[in-house]
This record gives structure tokens, sequence and C-alpha cells, in this order.
């Protein structure tokens, strides 16, 4: 899934380098085909018992099995187009439903969320523009399936830092629960080439 949370610099610099891949792929298939052909043309004049039908099946086959190389090859290089073009119609406008996605696939069955907000915060360094935090709120049946929550939103890496400010217990239907409140400050990369 390509989340489209990562920033700009960081989509078109893994575009480049899928175009990049995409590009020396069909060279190099385009070299492999010229090296077979090289050695099936060798091969037609130093080996004079088989047949000419037979050199001209090898041949056929080779030319064929290039052909749908370059077939599959300009498919994804024009499925990559088309992503391209659909990142710069997007900007730098995040998907926000992949980062919901990546929340509701951390939270586990014992878990309910009551509240996700997102926050903009004026960043520390004012050229970055504004630090985003996610705070979202539940309940959760233990405080085991909590702290397992909290590891699996700390292990995406699109947070900088997940932090449990407030825990509390409370009536749940006819039982307890316990109530939440995390906070996770989205991890902004710098646009520079590092």
């Amino acid at each position: 899934m390509n989340v489209n949370l990562i920033p700009a610099a960081r989509l078109r610099r893994a575009s480049v380098q899928r175009h990049l891949r995409a590009w020396i792929t069909t060279w190099s298939s385009l070299a492999l085909f010229l090296l077979v052909a090289f050695f099936v043309a060798g091969g037609i004049s130093a080996n004079d018992d088989r047949t000419l039908t037979e050199q001209i099946t090898v041949a056929t086959n080779t030319i064929e099995q290039g052909q749908i190389e370059t077939t599959r090859l300009r498919s994804a290089i024009e499925h990559s187009m088309t992503v391209l073009r659909a990142n710069r119609a997007v900007g730098v406008q995040p998907d926000w439903s992949i980062l919901l996605a990546l929340v509701a696939e951390a939270l586990g069955d014992e878990m309910v969320i009551r509240e996700c907000r997102l926050v903009a915060q004026p960043a520390r360094d004012e050229e970055t523009g504004n630090d985003l935090t996610l705070t979202i709120s539940g309940i959760g049946r233990t405080q085991q399936d909590i702290s397992q929550f909290v590891l699996r939103m700390d292990k995406l890496t699109l947070f900088r830092r997940v932090r449990l400010t407030d825990t509390r217990r409370e009536p749940f239907l006819n039982d307890h629960a316990i109530a939440f409140r995390l906070e996770c400050e989205l991890d902004k990369q710098e646009e520079s080439g590092s």
C-alpha cells in the first residue's frame, strides 16, 4: 500500500527510482534479447546437424519471449506513469484514509476507538510547516490490550513519537474497561536529499 502521508519530495524520489528501475529493466531485457539472438545466430551457423525448421523454431520462440517481456515492461511503465500523474494531481494532500486504515489494523479485537483527531500545531521550525499530532481516545478490555496497541502504533514508521497520555478504569456495559488517550506525533521528514 502506497502511504500518501510521506512528504512530496520523498514521493518524487521514489517515483524517479521506480522509473529508473523500469528503464534499467527494459534496457537489460533488450540487451539480453540481443545477446540471445547473437548466440542463436551463432548456434545456427555452428550447428549443421540441426534442420532449418528447428533453427527457425528456436529463433521464433526467442523473438516471441522478447516480445512478451517488452509488452510486460511497457505495461509496467504505463502503470508507473499513471501513478506518477495521480501523485502529481493530488500534490501534497495526504490521503488520511490510509492513516485510519493503519490505525484500524493496529487496533485489535479487544479495543474500541471513541475519537480520532488530527491536530495541527505550529512547528518548532517555521520552515517545515505545522506539526501534526494524531490523538486517539477509546477503550480496551485490559491494560495489556492497550499496551499492545501502543506498541503496534509505535512500530508504524509514520510517527516520530507515540505517547500514552491517560488511562482510567470506567464502567462499560455490565463490566469495566480501561479508557485511554494516545498521542502520536507524525514524523515529518525534511525535504533535504537525505
